[in-house]
């Protein structure tokens, strides 16, 4: 989701870099400079995004800055389809005013003008004047009058467009008319895209935060039911021994007989009848051997 949101802003600047394309585009032609780098990189801007939002409708197929593909789960949710619908819309009008533009090639411009009518014969005799070469003319210069005392204003260069470069000068000026809005509304559609995949990033981490929480309180809640349980063994095992003890003591309490224990050694335990007392006559058994 990070890498999704930083996709979609960087992506999202991508309809801005159509619209300056094109109006640098229109500025060269009506300067009368070459369009051919111009137009290559309308259409390349044009590609890109194009492949940007083609990626995104196919599921939310993008690829990172290393290469990689990945798909971004939140492309698929209802808005986020509602949203890239809008899109769509809006970057068919703009492809269909792009169309004329990229597959446009060649010189927009007039070659050259016809030559002028040639001079009329000479009546003297002499011959005939000689023939003015033509011109090339790609521009003209026009010279507005001005009054008495106001200083002469530059003169104003109109570039001659051939009959393909006025349609493309009219289709250039049609496409910035529509990009000046187009552009902004797409690249919207994107920044509301990449708030979509943040909102998605920050719900899958409050869920992912909700797990973990759960995860350690059942952790603990095992636990603890883990140390009552043996704690409780423990208790049960401790009255159980208490008891037989108990038992044990009554029982060597009250025997009439001489009953007691040996270890390996032969050596009398501790625990012994009191019986034994009376028969051996001795109160101190402590290290006897047998």
């Amino acid at each position: 989701n990070v890498a999704g949101v930083r996709f979609l802003e960087n992506r999202a600047q991508q309809p801005r870099a159509v619209y300056d394309t094109s109006v640098h585009l229109a500025e060269r032609l009506q300067n009368g400079e070459k369009i051919d780098e111009a137009v290559e990189a309308v259409r390349k801007a044009a590609s890109a995004f194009d492949n940007t939002l083609n990626s995104l409708a196919n599921g939310g197929m993008i690829t990172d800055a290393s290469g990689e593909i990945f798909v971004l789960p939140s492309m698929t949710t209802p808005a986020a389809v509602a949203q890239l619908k809008n899109g769509s819309k809006l970057w068919d009008g703009y492809m269909a005013k792009l169309d004329p533009i990229l597959r446009f090639s060649g010189s927009p411009y007039v070659a050259t003008q016809p030559a002028p009518a040639p001079a009329p014969a000479a009546t003297n005799g002499k011959g005939a004047a000689p023939a003015v070469a033509p011109a090339p003319a790609a521009r003209t210069l026009q010279l507005s009058p001005r009054a008495p005392g106001v200083a002469a204003a530059p003169p104003v260069s109109t570039v001659q467009l051939s009959p393909r470069g006025r349609r493309l000068q009219a289709a250039l000026t049609d496409l910035t008319q529509y990009g000046n809005t187009a552009h902004g509304q797409l690249a919207k559609v994107l920044s509301d895209l990449s708030n979509e995949v943040e909102a998605a990033s920050r719900k899958e981490t409050g869920a992912l935060r909700t797990i973990q929480v759960g995860g350690m309180v059942a952790a603990l809640l095992l636990l603890g039911a883990i140390f009552l349980f043996f704690a409780r063994n423990l208790r049960k095992e401790e009255a159980a021994s208490h008891r037989q003890r108990k038992e044990t003591q009554d029982i060597l309490r009250t025997v009439n007989e001489g009953l007691f224990l040996l270890d390996k050694d032969l050596k009398l335990g501790s625990e012994r009848s009191m019986a034994l007392n009376g028969i051996f006559r001795r109160e101190d058994f402590l290290h006897l051997t047998f």
